[in-house]
């Protein structure tokens, strides 16, 4: 007990003299280029040490530059079974490589222009955008992993299994940062859990105490399961005066020139949308009017033919004129119907716009308070 709080102590007293600082988030609009050891980084995970599984990981990301936010994991732990005179009855032996693709993120508070607004709910459980960013600080990743193992796992009486995997899936976490050092390398706290599907060939294994090793009773077993493959509550050292407080950032934050050019095509867009929608309205307008032009003309020419065909023939003008004219009276209604639908669309297009218009007032309003 007493080494314990000895060794607490000594690392108090180790962190209180590191050189540090409050950290924020970078908000300069300017590209900056790292050098190969900002953008190299070592993690640990203290779950596997928990077990008594020794493991180290390397980060590096894909591009060297502020905005990008891709980086590629290699993490590689392994324990080793000891000497004995006598085989223990638990085993817990494991060997991984594991590789992972990571696309890191922060959450962006909505403008309803270049942050736009969720357009359902699936949009709105997987986006990064919120009303609000309540923790700037917070970094989250998701991504893609892939991972080879040779394990052996054992407890007490009951029996065991040994052999080989391989699996796949999807990781996602989270990323705080702790500490930025007088040299300026910096240490960040590490959240998270990687989950897919796991490809085993095993054998089970019993402990014989007579012969003292380890028998199979079952060989040649495989299949395919859900499994989570890794728990992650770690560190992660970065290299260099470049802190993930700067690092994965959005282009657009970073680079004036693009957010100028973007900010261009963006005005340009809109101008000629306006310009298409004043153009079709003026066009619907001319048609509208020179349609109902035409049938009111056509409409008393075809009165007039129907009379004077009534009159060679000797029909009743009157009950002939009323035949006809109801056949043009349906098919008027039915383009009648179809306008009503077609401006009822519209209406409900342009409400729905305008909800989106309060919404981002309302989120500038509130990012404003």
């Amino acid at each position: 007990m007493n080494k314990i709080r000895l060794f607490l102590l000594s690392l108090c007293l180790f962190t209180s003299s590191l050189a540090t600082k409050a950290q924020v988030v970078d908000t300069r609009t300017k590209v900056e280029h790292l050098t190969f050891a900002e953008r190299l980084s070592v993690k640990t995970n203290t779950v596997d040490w928990l077990t008594m599984t020794p493991n180290i990981g390397l980060e590096f990301d894909v591009r060297g530059t502020n905005w990008n936010r891709w980086a590629v994991v290699l993490d590689l732990k392994a324990n080793w079974e000891p000497d004995h005179t006598f085989k223990p009855g638990i085993l817990l032996k494991r060997q991984q490589a594991r590789i992972e693709a990571r696309n890191y993120w922060r959450t962006r508070p909505l403008d309803g222009r270049y942050v736009n607004f969720h357009s359902n709910w699936i949009d709105k459980l997987f986006s990064f955008r919120r009303l609000r960013s309540k923790h700037p600080l917070t970094t989250y990743y998701r991504g893609l992993y892939a991972a080879a193992d040779r394990f052996a796992f054992l407890f007490g009486g009951s029996e065991g299994v040994r052999g080989n995997s391989f699996s796949g899936g999807f990781t996602y976490g989270i990323v705080r940062p702790m500490y930025e050092f007088k040299n300026g390398n910096s240490l960040d706290f590490e959240v998270g859990i990687s989950a897919g599907a796991t490809y085993a060939f095993y054998d089970k294994i019993r402990l014989d105490r007579e012969q003292n090793f380890y028998r199979k009773t079952e060989s040649g077993l495989k299949g395919i399961y859900p499994a989570i493959n890794d728990i992650r509550v770690g560190f992660i050292y970065r290299f260099g005066k470049y802190p993930i407080t700067k690092k994965y950032r959005y282009r657009y934050d970073v680079d004036m020139d693009y957010a100028n050019r973007k900010d261009s095509l963006h005005l340009l867009k809109e101008n000629r949308k306006a310009e298409e929608i004043r153009i079709d309205t003026l066009t619907r307008n001319a048609e509208y009017k020179f349609w109902d032009k035409y049938r009111e003309l056509t409409g008393e020419k075809r009165v007039e033919r129907i009379r004077n065909k009534a009159e060679r023939t000797g029909q009743n003008a009157d009950s002939l004129v009323t035949k006809i004219n109801s056949k043009y009276v349906k098919e008027e209604n039915a383009e009648l119907d179809k306008r009503a639908k077609k401006k009822k669309r519209a209406e409900k297009k342009a409400a729905k716009k305008a909800r989106l218009e309060q919404k981002r007032i309302q989120a500038i309003n509130g990012a404003k308070r």
